[in-house]
């Protein structure tokens, strides 16, 4: 037993704890590679531009999903065909349009 005030009497909050740390350092890892990876494709200044709207969008698909029946038919369906055509379909496009800018430069 840890009885660290009213807040930590348990040894489970000190994982739950741990595991929401762990979780938004991993978000924030992700958004800021997000936001390098899309400065450099869009060629500006800086990435401050974009923090606001990709926040607005991860906010905007977290507050869509309702109810457990619809998280469960998005672990399914979408996470397991979905996004195998995204991540290729997304990284010919992106290859694509390398591949035009780069001819338009030259």
């Amino acid at each position: 037993m840890v009885g660290f005030g009213n807040f930590l009497e348990r040894l489970d909050a000190i994982f739950i704890f741990s595991w929401i740390i762990t979780l938004l350092s991993s978000l924030s890892i992700g958004i800021f590679f997000i936001l390098k990876i899309l400065r450099k494709m869009l060629n500006l200044q800086d990435e401050k531009t974009l923090a606001s709207p990709i926040g607005l969008i991860i906010l905007g698909g977290c507050l869509l999903i309702k109810n457990y029946s619809e998280i469960k038919f998005i672990g399914e369906y979408v996470y397991r065909y979905g996004f195998i055509a995204l991540i290729f379909g997304l990284g010919f496009g992106i290859l694509i349009l390398a591949n035009l800018k780069s001819r338009r430069n030259h």
